[in-house]
């Protein structure tokens, strides 16, 4: 460093200011990462790749520390054993092969997995990490600004339903096509009614925003 012109004392300096930066973000990952870390590398076993998987780990790691009893244990991992039995249509995502092991239905009408998968849909909506959340406040005021701080609540929740349809669609504001329903609205009193009374408000829902949020959700 001396050689591209940095004096002993700039050197230290530089040097203090490089382990201060490395030490705060070790703190920083520390705060957003849980504590119960290796709970969140066993999740990873219900994966619908993991779960088809002829030579798959045992459940009962993630069982036992999830607090449940012995019965509900030997239940569950005797269904996560036998899944492999029924030949599943739905296996491009992990949420959408546990969603169909959950509304399976046998020639009896009973579901043999539903326990494993009650324990499976619990585990993937439990909130692992705040990103995502703080992702939604940091969008919440991109829409809801100093201009618009009289925004009702119901708008601003259904303009980030529509983004974050958008982004899970992989589309955006130029690219979505709105439905027939709503361009027949524009121009009209309609597009601004609420779903039960008339209203010119802040605080009512516009039929049109409410249809968009239905097709890119539902």
């Amino acid at each position: 460093m001396q050689k591209k012109g940095l004096s002993p004392q700039d050197e230290e300096a530089l040097r203090k200011r490089c382990v201060k930066f490395v030490v705060s973000l070790v703190h920083q990952i520390r705060q957003r990462l849980p504590d119960n870390i290796e709970v969140l590398s066993k999740i990873a076993q219900l994966s619908v790749k993991k779960a088809l998987s002829a030579l798959k780990p045992s459940l009962v790691p993630l069982l036992e520390a999830m607090g449940l009893d012995e019965s509900e244990i030997d239940e569950i991992e005797s269904q996560w054993k036998a899944i492999t039995s029924v030949t599943w249509s739905k296996m491009n995502t992990t949420e959408d092969f546990w969603c169909e092991v959950n509304s399976y239905r046998d020639a009896c009408g009973r579901n043999p997995f539903a326990a494993l998968a009650r324990f499976a849909l619990a585990m993937l909506v439990m909130p692992y990490s705040n990103a995502e959340v703080e992702r939604s406040f940091s969008e919440l005021n991109l829409v809801k600004t100093k201009l618009r701080n009289r925004m009702a609540p119901a708008m601003a929740n259904a303009i980030l339903t529509i983004r974050a349809g958008l982004k899970r669609h992989e589309k955006t504001c130029f690219e979505y096509e709105l439905p027939e329903e709503v361009v027949r609205l524009i121009g009209t009193a309609d597009a601004y009614k609420a779903a039960n009374e008339p209203s010119t408000s802040a605080d009512s829902d516009s039929t049109a925003i409410t249809t968009i949020e239905e097709e890119l959700f539902f």
